[in-house]
């Protein structure tokens, strides 16, 4: 199933994502760039697809859910 994740390398995130590739999921990241974030996600590599950008831009959230099965929103606005 293809799944995009909110929040994917928070707290909340990454067990929810180690447990979704774990499943055998195609996973699609939403998350905001930043140092911890980036590197985060290249500890994935190849396993994952991130777009970065913005839980509050409609524009960014609609081409993040395109294509998506399921999302699992573990985002938070700060």
């Amino acid at each position: 199933m293809r799944v995009l994740l909110t929040g994917a390398f928070g707290n909340l995130g990454l067990p929810t994502l180690r447990e979704l590739l774990r499943r055998g999921h195609e996973v699609r990241c939403f998350e905001v760039p930043s140092r911890r974030t980036r590197k985060r996600a290249a500890e994935f590599g190849k396993q994952i697809e991130v777009i970065w950008g913005d839980i509050r831009d409609a524009r960014q959230v609609h081409e993040a859910v395109a294509g998506q099965q399921a999302i699992v929103h573990n985002a938070e606005r700060t």
